[in-house]
């Protein structure tokens, strides 16, 4: 009788054990369930914040190593082009520095941040943790439209990878976006506002040269021109293109030349 009460006795404690076990597994499940479900707020309107009935399902992943928070108002807008949009998922990615100047604006449109840190030389922890998270939210959560803001070209495969799935892919990006991503998405949002008019461009380019007069400038006049213009806006691939077409040219020395009026050829 000792024999079969301590038995029984540890058979009780036993099982206490493994329902305490269950318990923790249990809230611990929970938890998490509830944090993934704080990443994807409940579907509301993305303008007046009320319920919506009958929108696409929107993802917004902002890649805030290249977007700056100031067109945050300008991605809002540009969604709202593209559908009836409620986003239910939203999130900022990117190093601690890039997220400090997002800290306000994330805070007062609901969005999640994720800090990371680029552990391996040369290797862009934001870049894989967006495609990661895209390729949850595509095989695992009812999305149809997906926001990518970023201008690097490496979110072209996912984007590609998304529309074989049947889903939209909304890329925002600066001007210096390589076409690569840009034809990756079904529709592209240029963020920052630049001069994409080809008389302002031809005069603007004309006062420079001038203005440096023969001087060693290429690089110079380069980056204030693509500074202020949309030159992929505007159908140039390069800035020698730029050159080229209005009668321009760079010798081996770095100063922009005019071709001879006479002949257009090079002097």
């Amino acid at each position: 009788m000792v024999i079969d009460s301590v038995s029984v006795m540890f058979l009780i404690s036993l099982l206490l054990w493994i329902t305490v076990l269950l318990l923790l597994i249990f809230i611990l499940v929970n938890v998490r369930r509830s944090k993934r479900r704080n990443h994807r707020l409940d579907v509301l309107d993305i303008k007046s914040n009320k319920e919506a009935k009958g929108c696409k399902k929107v993802a917004l992943l902002i890649d805030a190593d290249n977007t700056q928070c100031k067109y945050m108002d300008k991605i809002i807008d540009y969604i709202g082009q593209v559908c009836n949009a409620a986003i239910v998922y939203r999130c900022l990615y990117g190093v601690e520095s890039s997220q400090k100047s997002w800290d306000k604006v994330a805070k007062q449109n609901s969005i999640e941040q994720k800090t990371l840190e680029n552990y391996i030389e040369r290797k862009n922890s934001t870049d894989f943790s967006i495609v990661i998270d895209c390729m949850d939210l595509l095989l695992n959560e009812d999305i149809d439209v997906f926001v990518l803001c970023s201008s690097d070209s490496d979110f072209s495969g996912i984007a590609n990878r998304i529309r074989q799935e049947g889903k939209t892919v909304v890329g925002m990006g600066n001007d210096s976006t390589p076409g690569v991503f840009r034809k990756a998405c079904n529709y592209f949002f240029y963020l920052d506002d630049k001069d994409t008019s080809p008389a302002d461009l031809k005069r603007v380019l004309g006062e420079l040269v001038a203005h440096y007069n023969g001087r060693v400038s290429y690089g110079k006049i380069k980056q204030l021109i693509t500074n202020r213009f949309g030159l992929n806006m505007m159908g140039f691939s390069s800035f020698d293109q730029v050159l080229n077409t209005y009668g321009y040219y760079a010798d081996e020395s770095g100063k922009i030349v005019e071709y001879n009026k006479k002949t257009k050829r090079k002097d």
